[in-house]
């Protein structure tokens, strides 16, 4: 994203997936860059996750390449210093005197949803919030919230939430095979999530015809800070099919994001319908998302965007977005 003032050039404090907890085994040891910083990411033998800076206290070695989790510590590969859960140095190989400031700083990091996060803050406070638990996917009843979307893209986490929630004058125009019109929002705010509700009517394709979709749904976003986005919709079909998206946005550096898009579904009637509504879902939101990252990566951030009737919340969404930045006031 192409910034048309500096002031906006920070990262917004908050929780961010980092990778995924079915792809970090124990004693797997992964390096990292986000926020503009080297970390390094481990799970012990006994599965415990942890995330530090990435470079040790010593002399400056990076844990990412070639260091080994042995047992609940991680150890450089330069000189075999031991690390452990809290960053402390517990062993150096060549002598029993371990210096005082010998350790490296922990990032605050959760496992939930199949997610592994952590908690940025620029000014390095402990979290005062937290990604709850969602019901769908400890549910059964649901298909495996699965990622279909892995990309490196040049826009910002604000970007994607405002573009994805609150333009609402964008759909129809930029999405006309998909969105017909957009009717009968809200919106909530209550830091840190914010909620919307939208009722879109689609235009829809053959395969959604045969399946028996209609074209009026709801959709309910929440958005937990501006790295977690979560979107639940309801349609009716053969069955009332119920969705749920999710978008995971992390930042790599001033430029750039880690941007993430998962799909799970109900499961619905049988295996083959419920595979077959799925691929729509997700080819349908691919398509989209498609549309949405050409403008993303290519338009400037306005400070001081000149809004009218019909746009959609978008000062309202940027107010709630200003609490999640304590180095900079966030222009509407």
């Amino acid at each position: 994203m192409k910034q048309s003032s500096s002031s906006h050039l920070c990262f917004p404090n908050g929780w961010f997936r980092i990778a995924y907890s079915n792809e970090i085994p124990p004693k797997t040891v992964k390096p990292l860059h986000y926020f503009g910083q080297d970390l390094v990411l481990f799970r012990t033998e006994k599965g415990v996750v942890r995330v530090f800076d990435a470079h040790c206290s010593h002399l400056g070695a990076h844990l990412g390449y070639g260091g080994i989790v042995k047992n609940e510590t991680i150890q450089c590969p330069f000189h075999g210093w031991c690390f452990n859960n809290s960053g402390n140095c517990t062993q150096i190989p060549y002598t029993n005197k371990i210096p005082p400031k010998a350790q490296i700083r922990t990032w605050p990091v959760r496992e939930v949803n199949g997610l592994i996060m952590i908690y940025y803050h620029s000014q390095g406070h402990s979290p005062d919030w937290e990604i709850p638990e969602l019901p769908e996917f400890l549910s059964q009843n649901w298909t495996s919230l699965l990622p279909v979307i892995r990309r490196k893209s040049s826009t910002s986490t604000q970007e994607v939430g405002e573009g994805s929630i609150v333009d609402t004058a964008h759909f129809s125009h930029l999405h006309p095979h998909t969105f017909d019109e957009i009717k009968g929002e809200s919106l909530v705010v209550s830091y840190p999530t914010l909620t919307y509700k939208m009722y879109p009517e689609y235009n829809l394709s053959g395969v959604a015809k045969i399946l028996g979709v209609e074209g009026k749904t709801s959709l309910d976003f929440t958005s937990y800070g501006l790295g977690c986005l979560v979107v639940r919709s309801s349609s009716k079909a053969m069955v009332e099919i119920e969705t749920l998206t999710m978008f995971l946005l992390t930042p790599i550096n001033q430029n750039s994001i880690d941007f993430h898009f998962l799909v799970s579904i109900k499961k619905v009637l049988n295996k083959p319908i419920t595979a077959l509504l799925k691929k729509f879902i997700k080819d349908s939101a691919i398509k989209t998302l498609k549309e949405d990252m050409k403008i993303w990566e290519n338009k400037i951030f306005r400070t001081h965007p000149l809004l009218c009737d019909g746009d959609g919340p978008i000062a309202q969404y940027r107010r709630w977005v200003s609490e999640f930045y304590t180095d900079i006031s966030v222009p509407l």
